[in-house]
């Protein structure tokens, strides 16, 4: 016998000892949810409760899902957030706000605009929606 054969019936095991194995805890199992199961059996019968199915009742087919409704408004057009507007040279804006019937303060918000009093022609700025 060689090396290669004394680490292969090393690493090897028979084929009876893993069924054993295997039975003794397939049966440990059991004797367990036994255990367990006759627990809850007795806590029930504490509680004034009827003992309870040996088996849970296996689950009911899933009906078939029924086509969801479309809500009315699912075909219109989604709006945006906001629409965009160029600063053209002589826009303020008060005037950018006043035009699209925003305030001021909000359209400086949106665009992250520290100092309202520069914008430059070129600047695209977000408007709100009403």
């Amino acid at each position: 016998m060689g090396l290669w054969d004394k680490i292969k019936d090393g690493l090897t095991t028979d084929k009876g000892e893993v069924a054993e194995d295997a039975q003794s805890q397939a049966d440990n199992a059991a004797a367990k949810a036994k255990e367990a199961q006759d627990k809850a059996d007795a806590a029930k019968k504490d509680a004034g409760q009827p003992d309870a199915p040996a088996a849970p009742a296996p689950p009911a087919p899933e009906a078939p899902e029924a086509p969801q409704a479309r809500p009315a408004d699912e075909h219109k057009p989604k709006r945006k957030p906001h629409r965009e507007y160029t600063v053209v040279s002589g826009d303020t804006l008060s005037e950018i706000g006043a035009r699209f019937g925003v305030d001021w303060h909000d359209i400086a918000r949106i665009n992250d605009i520290p100092n309202p009093d520069l914008i430059y022609p070129g600047q695209v700025f977000k408007i709100p929606n009403k």
